[in-house]
């Protein structure tokens, strides 16, 4: 015979399938995208505080809805063999969550449509296009380097691009928000700041239990649902709008110049070319004056200053908009600001193709 508390486990059991099967059947999906802790992402890559989870599979519909294919080493991209192929002309992205882009299927980022764009460059001509995606959501100027240095330069680019926004991060402005390595100038001498481990938000994160916990939710679209409920108080990689931050974001500016400085000569001294790219915003903003944001502005003042060519594309983007009356952000589910949609990257890979393709021309023998 039943106990009554045997009858309320039995309810609830029955309960949360219920919830878990009626959450499946319309679709949802929650998938947690990010591991945190050096020993959660794959061993190839640097200590970043965090990285992509490798091969996950998944669904998200917070914007949108997308299945969600990372490969072995937490992109999202296609698998990639390391050794290139000697007709290959690699070009290697990086950026956070607008490159990252999961809100769409890996097919139809930026990034890989990039492939199939600059097949039509005359410098290029006879080459094997390959376009690698190292772009993970929340990363900041100081974990590209890093990346860079201690495993994108493994891969022999030919060409390196950098996508930034017009607008800060929070961990653009909190150094300790998402949880991440600092390049910064002490005495001196130029040093890897990794105080964010002893954090315990950090600990907590990268704890063997969460990682269980994360790994439990993969197969659970009811502890997906609950694991963002709680996500959404602090999300590290929403925008945030210049007007509020730029003035806060100041006192970051010494360490991120330190770190591109740093980008800046490692490319260099690898005998590489690289571009700075911001991500256009277009859009409702496409029927009014053009005007700077200050935080794009600073991008504007340090490509100047390191001599490096900067992709801005806001002009295109805003022309498109004007004449298809598509918008390039959102995916009518969420009153959040919203990343690039399907016709947001594509409109993105035409555009940056012209400019690198017409730069190569010049540069290239």
């Amino acid at each position: 015979m039943l106990t009554s508390t045997s009858v309320l486990l039995l309810g609830a059991a029955l309960f949360a399938c219920l919830i878990e099967a009626s959450l499946r059947l319309v679709g949802y999906g929650s998938v947690s995208t990010i591991a945190y802790g050096r020993d959660h992402y794959h061993p190839d890559l640097p200590d970043l505080g965090y990285a992509g989870r490798p091969n996950l599979y998944g669904i998200q519909t917070r914007e949108g809805v997308s299945e969600v294919r990372f490969n072995s080493h937490g992109f999202h991209d296609f698998e990639l063999i390391p050794r290139k192929d000697p007709n290959a002309f690699r070009l290697i992205v990086f950026g956070n969550s607008y490159t990252m882009a999961h809100q769409v299927s890996r097919e139809n980022t930026y990034v890989a449509r990039l492939q199939s764009e600059m097949e039509t460059c005359s410098a290029l001509k006879h080459r094997k296009i390959q376009t690698i995606n190292l772009a993970v959501d929340g990363y900041t100027a100081h974990q590209h380097y890093i990346l860079l240095r201690d495993y994108g330069l493994s891969l022999t680019p030919d060409l390196i691009l950098m996508q930034v926004n017009d607008f800060a991060l929070p961990g653009d402005i909190d150094p300790t928000s998402n949880f991440s390595p600092r390049v910064v100038a002490l005495d001196g001498n130029v040093e890897i700041d990794r105080s964010y481990v002893s954090l315990p938000g950090y600990r907590r994160r990268a704890s063997k239990f969460a990682s269980f916990i994360q790994s439990l939710s993969d197969r659970s679209r009811l502890l997906q649902y609950v694991l963002e409920y709680r996500r959404r108080g602090n999300l590290f990689s929403e925008p945030v709008e210049p007007e509020g931050t730029a003035k806060v974001s100041t006192q970051l500016e010494p360490d991120r110049d330190i770190a591109i400085e740093k980008f800046d000569e490692l490319v260099r001294s690898s005998g590489l070319k690289w571009f700075l790219t911001i991500t256009p915003r277009a859009d409702s903003t496409s029927f009014g004056s053009l005007q700077n944001t200050p935080i794009k502005d600073r991008w504007l003042r340090i490509a100047k200053r390191q001599n490096v060519p900067l992709i801005d594309v806001e002009n295109e983007a805003r022309e498109d908009v004007l004449a298809t009356k598509k918008f390039l952000h959102g995916f009518g589910t969420s009153g959040a600001p919203a990343h690039l949609n399907r016709n947001g990257h594509a409109l993105f890979a035409r555009a940056l193709s012209t400019h690198l393709c017409r730069e190569l021309q010049d540069h290239l023998p």
